[in-house]
């Protein structure tokens, strides 16, 4: 949510830029360790993952599918 792009706006660099930006004013604080919570495999791991960031860990969200097909 912090940093989603509406769909017909993304693929623009936008998520990178606003990232970028946010890391450059919390260095400006003083700050020396970020981090950020992105669903494995996507989009967002992998604009994290060019500005620095690393895998931590994984995590696995299990749903339960009703007979009906619906969550």
């Amino acid at each position: 949510a912090g940093a989603s792009t509406v769909p017909e706006l993304r693929r623009r660099g936008l998520q990178g830029a606003l990232l970028a930006a946010r890391l450059q004013f919390a260095a400006a604080q003083g700050c020396d360790l970020a981090m950020m919570v992105a669903a494995a495999g996507s989009e967002s791991q992998r604009n994290a993952q060019r500005k620095g960031f690393q895998i931590a860990y994984t995590r696995t969200k299990w749903q339960l599918i009703s007979a009906g097909g619906r969550a």
